[in-house]
């Protein structure tokens, strides 16, 4: 048995699903840990859960809540065991405010020892562990039993707990993909409307010559059905016949050109639910932490954050603010900040030196960053598309060129004492850019989180 890693854990909490059973919410550096601590003749066992459980049960008794009042906010100094039989026992030694004790398990029952020099007899006395020993059952295969029974029931609330948030995440997702695809649909049931519109440009191109100067209609024979029908056509007097027939091709070819985009885009989206569909499934049928851990990660490489273990403190379970907007270029992630303040914390807190800074030229407008691997260039077509948000979210939103500026974020410092979201550029380029109206649809499209396949 080897829980010498759990030195330097701190006790978050302290749970007894049963008498002869306690469980003990610990956090080292990087990782938490549920150890329980059983004893049951001819039982002792002490050893990690699963990995993130959250014991449920009855309101705590007395003898919790003096567990929980002298062992939480406890260091674990060591774990220590004895083999040897007939006297097997597990320790624990703990320190908290300068004061050493030790929960120890034996045979006998579970002790919490106050004054573990003084009671180091203890340990191998049936005596004074009978004393001491919180109430337990008598019947030994009973308790054994009950043990096994106890630590099955954690791991089974622990990761069903864990399924149901992350199928919860998932499920949400599904939701605004399915909403897209109706949408697009939407969209789509109005190009039908571009044959006609055509089918008038058409008509009106043909008679223009017989339309009068500030006419409000036009009565012309349609023969595109092998026979003539009268058709009247509305005009606009303030516009020639000719204009009027060529907005109508316009708005015809624009509708068609539009067709293209959306059907790619309802394409995307069913693919990407496809995807989320099975992901469901997949979840709903994990048999374990570990495969929920291999799920959670597709999940994340969908863009679909997995939520918090249950095991986190109070104060980690709030979530902190985030002062950025995530977008997504193909599989790649660019973060932009939500106002001034967040600009700052962007740059200076979050973005790396090796990462890419962004930001339209002689404008005010939100800082952009492009994550990158130490050494990596930023692909030009991530560049392109970081540079149209960087331009979106800026006083010049709506021009058809703006300047933006680039460069990697180690020459850019927060001057002391200037105004909030203001920095010092060194060494920048600039790219000139026309702006791309797809473009930008595309990336405003794929924010916060996403599927983009």
């Amino acid at each position: 048995m080897t829980l010498a890693y759990l030195a330097g854990a701190v006790v978050q909490r302290v749970d007894r699903p049963s008498p002869f059973c306690f469980v003990l919410s610990l956090r080292s550096p990087g990782r938490s840990h549920e150890l329980a601590i059983i004893a049951a003749r001819p039982h002792v066992a002490i050893g990690e859960v699963a990995e993130s459980p959250r014991v449920k049960g009855k309101k705590p008794d007395a003898e919790t809540m003096r567990w929980r009042k002298l062992l939480e906010g406890a260091r674990v100094v060591a774990v220590e065991w004895r083999e040897d039989t007939p006297r097997r026992w597990y320790r624990l030694r703990l320190v908290r405010a300068g004061e050493p004790s030790a929960v120890v398990a034996t045979r006998d029952g579970i002790a919490l020892l106050l004054d573990v020099g003084a009671a180091e007899d203890s340990l191998v006395s049936p005596k004074i562990a009978s004393q001491l020993r919180l109430a337990l059952e008598d019947d030994a295969e009973e308790l054994a039993a009950l043990a096994t029974s106890a630590l099955e029931r954690t791991r089974k609330e622990a990761l069903e707990g864990r399924r149901r948030a992350l199928v919860g995440q998932v499920a949400r997702v599904v939701q605004k993909l399915e909403r897209r695809i109706q949408a697009v649909d939407g969209d789509l049931s109005r190009i039908g409307e571009a044959e006609s519109l055509t089918e008038r440009g058409a008509l009106l191109s043909a008679n223009a010559h017989l339309a009068k100067r500030g006419a409000r209609e036009l009565a012309v024979d349609d023969w595109s059905t092998g026979e003539a029908v009268r058709v009247t056509l509305a005009l606009d007097p303030s516009k020639s016949a000719r204009e009027q027939a060529d907005a109508l091709f316009h708005r015809a070819k624009r509708l068609k050109r539009g067709a293209a985009v959306a059907m790619g885009r309802r394409a995307e989206a069913e693919r990407a639910l496809a995807q989320v569909r099975v992901l469901v499934a997949e979840l709903l049928a994990a048999p374990s932490h570990d495969a929920l851990d291999v799920l959670a990660s597709r999940a994340e490489k969908l863009g679909i954050r997995a939520p918090k273990s249950s095991e986190t403190s109070r104060k980690e379970a709030t979530p902190a603010r985030v002062p950025f907007h995530v977008f997504r270029s193909s599989a790649r992630t660019i973060y932009v900040g939500k106002n001034a303040k967040d600009n700052d914390a962007l740059t200076t807190q979050v973005a790396r030196p090796h990462d890419l800074w962004l930001h339209a030229k002689g404008t005010t407008g939100a800082h952009v960053v492009v994550p990158l691997e130490k050494t990596e260039v930023c692909p030009p077509e991530l560049l392109v598309d970081a540079a149209h948000l960087a331009a979106h979210f800026s006083s010049a939103r709506g021009e058809q060129v703006v300047e933006v500026s680039y460069v990697p974020r180690r020459y850019v410092r927060k001057p002391r004492g200037s105004a909030v979201g203001s920095v010092s550029v060194e060494r920048e380029k600039v790219l000139v850019l026309r702006v791309e109206p797809e473009r930008l649809r595309r990336l405003l499209a794929a924010g916060e989180g996403e599927i983009v396949s």
